[in-house]
């Protein structure tokens, strides 16, 4: 899977943001991400910046890409085990996956 490059300041947000092309700006939580899960293309998970564990990145298929930290990449994989995501492809830590049960299982085996 290629994924597009990801935009300036990506890896160092310490909150959830979306970029517009132009610049970040700041939404309120992972509710912006469950509102617009139609939209999501697809999943990829970095190492965290500073005390984060992790940075989850949506592609939208208008091109915007939504980003948070997370604490714990336990509780990312948990995220993405809704259904709404199930399915949607995902980059974790450099190995393609897939959104579901699989990911949050071979997760939580590695916690």
């Amino acid at each position: 899977m290629t994924l597009p490059a990801l935009p300036p300041g990506t890896l160092t947000l310490d909150h959830a943001a979306v970029y517009d092309g132009k610049k970040w700006k700041r939404v309120k939580n992972l509710g912006w991400l469950v509102r617009n899960w139609k939209s999501v293309t697809s999943f990829d998970v970095r190492r965290g910046y500073g005390s984060w564990d992790a940075t989850l990145i949506a592609f939208i298929d208008n091109g915007n890409v939504y980003a948070t930290p997370y604490a714990s990449r336990y509780v990312l994989a948990n995220f993405l085990d809704r259904s709404i995501f199930r399915g949607i492809p995902v980059l974790w830590l450099g190995t393609q996956r897939v959104a579901g049960p699989d990911l949050a299982n071979a997760v939580a085996r590695r916690a």
